[in-house]
């Protein structure tokens, strides 16, 4: 989870939107105080910058990461339903590593 923006700004309304369609700018249209973001098409230079200035805050969470226990789900409920296919859940996990210096 990525945070940008002052953690102190008074909230009374939120913008959520998932997939590249939903860039935190093209939800900035429609004036949240807070906007969280389900993308991995952010570009870093733009939409948290414009967070950052405006101090409204961002939390960008990566596709990857919050779809994975939903296929691990989905991936138990065939087995279940279709015994008779296999079927295998290929753990992908956030698609970045954070390095810290």
């Amino acid at each position: 989870m990525e945070f940008y923006g002052d953690e102190n700004y008074s909230v009374s309304t939120i913008g959520i939107g998932t997939g590249a369609i939903s860039s935190p700018l093209s939800i900035a249209v429609l004036k949240p105080d807070f906007t969280v973001s389900i993308t991995d098409t952010v570009r870093a230079w733009v939409e948290p910058a414009f967070h950052k200035d405006t101090g409204k805050p961002l939390i960008i969470l990566n596709h990857d990461a919050t779809e994975e226990s939903g296929m691990a789900e989905l991936t138990e409920y065939l087995i279940q339903k279709l015994a008779y296919i296999d079927f295998t859940h290929f753990v992908q996990g956030c698609s970045y590593k954070w390095i810290a210096g």
